[in-house]
């Protein structure tokens, strides 16, 4: 999501950051299911703090999502046409067909151990969660030193069956 926004003078700045959060560009998605928001706000003079800090607390508000990740960058620009700029790319957004998707793939899904070290589908099989996994659109959300954990798991256990056939 990719949003823009811009204010005559640094008082408007929640207008900018509607104009932001209402771009054509935004239309397709809803901003509370981000992961992760980058806010550049780009001014002719140096903004003050509560403007600096606000303009996250207001985006974090809209979040359903407590552990995105919200990074905030500053620009000082003396040739700018208006007071204050902010840019707003937020990602990680998934729109309602996603969400549905997501849940009825979650119900076949059953996690073992407690932590996320190795994940199977209902049915058990190592074969057919091997596909699964390497197909999944969602695998590269999890960290890598996770996938690491999975993959090594996987492998431990494919060769246990190994060993009783």
């Amino acid at each position: 999501m990719l949003g823009v926004g811009k204010a005559e003078s640094e008082d408007q700045y929640l207008e900018a950051l509607d104009q932001a959060l209402n771009n054509p560009l935004v239309s397709i998605a809803k901003i509370d299911t981000a992961k992760g928001i980058i806010i550049q706000i780009v001014c002719r003079e140096e903004i003050q703090l509560a403007t600096y800090d606000g303009i996250p607390k207001q985006i974090r508000s809209k979040l359903t999502n407590e552990s995105a990740l919200i990074v905030v960058g500053v620009t000082l620009d003396p040739t700018l046409d208006t007071a204050l700029e902010i840019l707003l790319i937020a990602s990680g957004i998934s729109s309602e067909e996603n969400l549905i998707a997501k849940k009825e793939k979650m119900k076949n899904m059953s996690y073992l151990d407690d932590g996320l070290s190795f994940i199977r589908n209902e049915s058990g099989s190592i074969e057919s969660n091997e596909n699964e996994i390497s197909t999944e659109a969602d695998y590269t959300d999890i960290p890598a030193i996770t996938r690491k954990l999975l993959e090594t798991q996987r492998l431990k256990d494919l060769s246990q069956v190994k060993d009783i056939i």
